[in-house]
């Protein structure tokens, strides 16, 4: 399983970042990062991303 950002619809609202309990998720230019050997698939961003920005794979 693998957790990804579609940066085309990333609005780097940052709502991810604040919300990921292990701090895998950065705002970088043009839209979120996530650091996949910090994530633990928790999902918790998924469903907080407004513009469903984030995908499980």
């Amino acid at each position: 399983m693998s957790v990804t950002i579609v940066l085309e619809k990333c609005i780097s609202c940052g709502a991810c970042a604040v919300l990921c309990p292990q701090k895998a998720i950065t705002l970088q230019r043009g839209g979120a990062q996530i650091d996949s050997s910090r994530c633990t698939g928790c999902r918790l961003c998924v469903n907080k991303c407004y513009t469903r920005a984030i995908r499980v794979t």
